[in-house]
């Protein structure tokens, strides 16, 4: 367990002691007590809302070895996510990240194979390049990005302020000036030491290891540094190539599908760090529940405190702030017909409209198109063939005698090393004199594939 566990904890025991040992002033008024008594009883009824906007909120600022720099507000619904979080602790499941928000697919640019998506944190990255990317009816648009090195996901994308991403920070800070206010005026504490109290209890849960494992479950690129394209398919004008240039950038192919779910809770610590917290949720909404006065401060806190949850949830951040940092190169975009912009990315990177072809038109292509993309490939193979026997350097001729060594014969027709036969020597000079170099039946010519 880390030391920031135990840091963490024993504030949060001192809270936890304070609250329940330090006495409740009476309030001055009849009038106090009675209009405060119905706003401390919708405490537990919003503690036990549902929770996905909580959940998709941690989602998008837990997993980085930083983000002990960043703070989650105290809102609603805290106690109904703690208690869905402790069946997967008994069940030694992962399972604290959201469900992907939408279908897409993960293609291989290199091999051509499609997986399907299982991953929230790639299902997000591409609703979220698709609101920046803009809206359209038609055609097609495909960007190309470069990665970086992935698993950073405080780290905040250009161009992007860092106040909006710290906006946690910010609201905990105005969340605490609110709760201190019965404190500076009536001099009750309470309402301040529950606000301290919940801020220390969802920062706790913030600063789990399981974030950081369950959100990027894939390995480093290596020397691999794949190339790949995330889309929602065919009837959607959107494509993100994703092009790996670091050996640190993390493997999508291995991202999306998400296959490790197992994790040992109890045998990392977090397990008992999980059901401190709920039952600590389960304390901070009793004492809620019993405040005599000024419970319209917390709420009001609270309240703040959910508004910025959904913020954090729903903006669109960049990639960077999710750990996938990717800059965009370039965008190749056609707004009426898709079929241009696939010819147009063939044409400027060889290999990738045609992966994309059968997606977008799984039937029978126009004539024309036909033989455009007939046509491109012969002149790929072309290319290529050229290429390869520009590379061969050198031919081999092998001669007749099993046990002699091989003749290696110039590009020029030359002879680099002296044959063993004088007949084949003057065989070899006679074909120089009239243009030709004579050679065995059996000569192999290896060529460089």
């Amino acid at each position: 367990m880390d030391r920031k566990y135990y840091g963490t904890v024993g504030a949060t025991v001192t809270l936890l002691a304070a609250l329940l040992f330090i006495p409740t002033p009476e309030s001055k008024t009849v009038c106090a007590n009675a209009s405060s008594q119905p706003l401390a009883s919708l405490i537990p009824v919003f503690m036990a809302l549902g929770d996905p906007i909580l959940r998709q909120a941690l989602a998008v600022i837990t997993g980085s070895s930083e983000n002990s720099d960043y703070a989650l507000p105290l809102s609603f619904s805290w106690l109904n996510y703690m208690l869905s979080a402790l069946t997967n602790v008994f069940s030694g499941q992962r399972g604290l990240m959201p469900d992907p928000e939408l279908d897409c697919t993960l293609m291989n640019m290199q091999s051509g194979e499609s997986r399907k998506n299982r991953s929230w944190l790639l299902s997000r990255l591409v609703r979220n390049l698709e609101k920046q990317a803009g809206c359209g009816t038609s055609g097609l648009s495909v960007s190309i990005f470069y990665a970086g090195t992935g698993g950073r996901p405080s780290q905040v994308g250009s161009g992007l302020p860092t106040a909006l991403f710290d906006v946690g920070n910010i609201t905990a800070l105005v969340q605490i000036l609110v709760a201190a206010v019965p404190w500076c005026m009536y001099r009750d504490p309470t309402v301040l030491m529950l606000t301290a109290f919940g801020l220390t209890l969802s920062n706790l849960v913030v600063t789990m290891p399981v974030w950081r494992a369950e959100k990027f479950t894939a390995r480093r690129e290596g020397a691999k540094k794949g190339v790949y394209a995330l889309m929602r398919g065919s009837g959607h004008r959107h494509v993100f190539i994703i092009r790996s240039l670091h050996s640190e950038s993390l493997d999508l192919e291995e991202l999306a599908v998400a296959a490790v779910t197992n994790y040992d809770w109890f045998g990392t610590g977090e397990g008992w760090v999980v059901c401190g917290v709920t039952v600590g949720w389960f304390i901070f909404t009793i004492l809620a529940a019993r405040l005599r006065a000024h419970a319209g401060y917390l709420l009001a806190a609270m309240a703040l405190g959910t508004i910025s949850t959904i913020f954090i949830a729903s903006f669109p951040w960049t990639p960077r702030a999710h750990g996938i940092p990717a800059t965009v190169d370039h965008t190749i975009s056609h707004p009426n017909k898709a079929m241009d912009a696939l010819q147009e990315l063939e044409e400027t990177y060889p290999g990738y409209g045609e992966k994309l072809l059968k997606t977008f038109f799984p039937g029978s292509l126009h004539p024309d198109e036909e033989r455009w993309w007939a046509e491109r490939k012969q002149k790929q193979e072309a290319s290529k063939s050229i290429k390869d026997k520009s590379s061969n350097g050198l031919k081999y001729n092998v001669p007749d005698t099993p046990d002699s060594s091989p003749e290696v014969v110039g590009m020029d027709g030359g002879e680099d090393v002296p044959d063993v036969s004088e007949g084949k020597k003057e065989e070899g000079v006679r074909g120089e004199c009239d243009g030709s170099v004579g050679r065995p039946e059996n000569t192999v010519k290896l060529d460089a594939l």
